[in-house]
């Protein structure tokens, strides 16, 4: 009992070591990074249909925030005139020691996603092909909320609770660059796909995912699995 007593003590006194900061955001997103990569969850075992395959970014490098000075105080600003986020204008409260608080996002914009097998999956769709137009993928983005002047949603998530987040559902072959354009579900995370219909001439795939970015860069990674 004293070890939970102690315990409780320590929690308290280090929650309290960060309290709320009340601070103005002119702009929703507050921070801009260099995206590294793309990161495919690691599948263990036998999927099938209905298995959500995540897609996540890697961080490369910091590139502005909301309380940034000099160049990335001046790239930040750019980006924000680029996604037409100036107008926030709001005072939230948040907590930077507990290791939330920011609303980040990719400093690029996607074109296009497409995803490949390394094996012979249908008739349709042989090795190497694209098996866009069979995969149905649930992706966040912030700028259907920027664009109707901060009203529009679907959910709120992160530790926050106030990370605005508009759903795009869509299969891959139907994304347009305006779909993929302030991509993120909460930080890194960017939204789960999974296949509408199984393989018919073999279980074992290796999957290709790739995201093409504005500035020319195509990002991918790729995961083996195997369908029951």
């Amino acid at each position: 009992m004293k070890k939970i007593i102690l315990l409780l003590v320590l929690t308290i006194g280090f929650v309290s070591c960060f309290p709320d900061e009340k601070i103005y955001l002119r702009s929703y997103v507050m921070e801009y990074y260099d995206v590294g990569g793309i990161v495919l969850q690691d599948i263990e075992g036998v999927v099938d249909t209905d298995t959500q395959f995540r897609v996540s970014t890697t961080y490369g490098s910091h590139i502005g925030s909301w309380d940034s000075k000099g160049e990335q105080k001046t790239a930040y600003d750019a980006l924000c005139r680029k996604h037409g986020d100036m107008t926030f204008n709001r005072n939230l409260k948040v907590n930077f020691g507990s290791g939330g608080g920011l609303y980040r996002y990719p400093g690029v914009d996607f074109t296009a996603i497409d995803i490949t097998s390394s094996a012979d999956y249908d008739d349709e769709h042989p090795a190497g092909t694209s098996l866009g137009d069979i995969v149905m993928a649930e992706f966040g983005s912030a700028k259907p909320y920027i664009d109707s002047g901060y009203k529009k949603y679907d959910k709120a998530v992160g530790r926050m609770g106030e990370l605005k987040v508009c759903l795009i559902n869509k299969r891959f072959n139907e994304f347009t660059p305006d779909d993929l354009t302030l991509l993120g579900y909460d930080n890194s995370y960017l939204g789960w796909f999974n296949f509408v219909s199984g393989p018919t001439l073999g279980k074992e795939h290796t999957f290709t995912v790739t995201l093409t970015a504005d500035d020319g860069r195509v990002f991918s990674d790729s995961m083996q699995v195997t369908f029951q």
